[in-house]
C-alpha cells in the first residue's frame, strides 16, 4: 500500500471504527481497496463499502489532510462514515447488491445519492472549496 502497513490498518480498523452510529463486523484489503463490511444503527441489514486507499486512485472523500500513520487514516474514515450513518446514508445512498451485502457506491463527496440532482450539484460543489482531490494526490506522491 505505499506509505502505511495494510496488516496494521486491518488490526486497527475494528477497534476505531465503531460508535454510536456504526460498527465494523469484518476488514479485508484487495486490490488497494478496504472492504469494510459494517452495521448501522436501527438498519437490520449488514452495509459494505470498499475504501480506496493510498496506491488507488479511486476518490478518497473523508481525507481532510495527509494522515501521519495508519491511525490517523483510520480516524479520518472513521468521522467520515459517521457523518454518512447519521445523516441517513441507508435511506439516500446508492448501493449494489454483491453475495446478500449492500457495497455503497463512493464519489467525491461521499456516498452516491440515489437522488441524482442532489448528486449531480455535490458532485459539482465537491470540486470547488472542499475537493480532497489535493489531499489524495499528496498521500500517493509521498509514498513514490
Amino acid at each position: 500500500m505505499g506509505k502505511f502497513d495494510e496488516t496494521e490498518i486491518l488490526r486497527l480498523a475494528p477497534e476505531i471504527l465503531h460508535n454510536d452510529n456504526f460498527d465494523v463486523e469484518s476488514a479485508s484489503v484487495n486490490d488497494h481497496l478496504l472492504d469494510l463490511h459494517f452495521r448501522i444503527a436501527r438498519q437490520p441489514e449488514m452495509f459494505a463499502a470498499r475504501i480506496p486507499l493510498v496506491d488507488s486512485t479511486l476518490p478518497m472523500p473523508f481525507l481532510y489532510a495527509v494522515p501521519d500513520d495508519e491511525t490517523d487514516f483510520l480516524h479520518m474514515l472513521g468521522i467520515w462514515l459517521e457523518e454518512e450513518a447519521a445523516t441517513g446514508c441507508a435511506n439516500w445512498g446508492v448501493r449494489a447488491l454483491e453475495n446478500g451485502v449492500s457495497y455503497f457506491e463512493i464519489t467525491n463527496h461521499g456516498f452516491r445519492m440515489i437522488d441524482e440532482v442532489e448528486d449531480a450539484r455535490l458532485t459539482a460543489s465537491a470540486k470547488g472549496s472542499w475537493d480532497n482531490a489535493h489531499v489524495a494526490e499528496e498521500m500517493r506522491s509521498a509514498t513514490d
